[in-house]
């Protein structure tokens, strides 16, 4: 997924937690092409995390947001852990979910007014969307990095290392992960970017599949319909009548529905500046889940 929206970065954080005796893929990072990264791009800020357990995990994460409210920063947050189809693990085996990850995140990107960029280096990082099923939610990033794969730890660094030297070379993080992908296709691994744009298209059509289609739509009229025929008034005309009225209110609430829940995933009605960054319309989301 391009990075079509105006995004940057002003601090990198990197938060590591690794088993002893595992390589220290996060600290090679910061004493590597990081390092050179803060040296060149000044004012470019570097810091580096390393916690055990899960409450000095989500005590870096607290930290990383009280800073970038404070200081208006634009983090990039590196996670450097190990990681499956559940979760991240932490140095002391504590498995963290993708449910308990995103909600601290989303308090970081509220906090850097939806700026947040993370870069899930663990074996199936990008395995934190599957967490993103409700339209209603806020976003926790403005772009996730990631894999769906195991990867050995070398590869892994190789593999950022060059995203971050395409991309300080060139200011174009497009470009960086072409890069990236091209070595990686060396051993078969592929990474991608996923927007706070993409992940609302997906959350929008589980919720559209599940609720405004099919058994899930019938479940919901049958509902109103029931609550209609309370009414004296639409008693008197009948169930189909009451259906009628059901079927037009909800064909006519959806656009109304989804304009509310995308303004709310992307926080429009906190940060108004960034309406022409998210310009997902309910016509397009339509026309998409349409084509699918």
């Amino acid at each position: 997924m391009a990075l079509t929206s105006q995004f940057s970065f002003s601090k990198i954080w990197v938060v590591e937690s690794l088993p002893a005796g595992d390589m220290k893929t996060g600290r090679m990072l910061v004493e590597g092409p990081l390092q050179v990264a803060e040296y060149q791009h000044a004012p470019l800020q570097l810091a580096y995390l390393p916690v055990d357990d899960g409450t000095s995990f989500f005590q870096a994460l607290e930290d990383i947001r009280i800073d970038t409210a404070k200081n208006r920063t634009r983090p990039l947050v590196q996670i450097e852990t190990h990681g499956c189809k559940d979760g991240l693990g932490l140095a002391d085996g504590t498995l963290v979910s993708w449910d308990e990850l995103r909600g601290a995140l989303v308090s970081i990107n509220i906090a850097s007014r939806m700026n947040l960029m993370v870069v899930a280096s663990a074996c199936e990082g990008i395995h934190m969307l599957k967490t993103m099923n409700d339209p209603s939610d806020t976003a926790p990033c403005f772009s996730l990095l990631g894999t769906e794969v195991k990867i050995g730890p070398q590869q892994l660094f190789d593999h950022c290392s060059e995203f971050y030297k395409v991309f300080f070379e060139s200011i174009d993080a497009n470009q960086a992960l072409q890069a990236m992908n091209n070595l990686a296709a060396q051993t078969s691994v592929n990474y991608r970017f996923v927007t706070a744009e993409s992940m609302f298209k997906r959350a929008y059509q589980y919720y559209h599949k599940n609720f405004c289609a099919g058994k899930g739509k019938k479940k919901r009229l049958d509902v109103l319909v029931a609550k209609a025929m309370t009414e004296p008034d639409i008693q008197s005309r009948g169930i189909k009548f009451a259906r009628k009225q059901a079927k037009d209110w909800f064909k006519s609430e959806q656009p109304g529905a989804f304009d509310r829940m995308y303004r709310k995933f992307q926080a429009l009605d906190q940060f108004p500046e960034n309406e022409s960054r998210f310009t997902l319309r309910y016509e397009e989301a339509i026309e998409i889940l349409g084509s699918e």
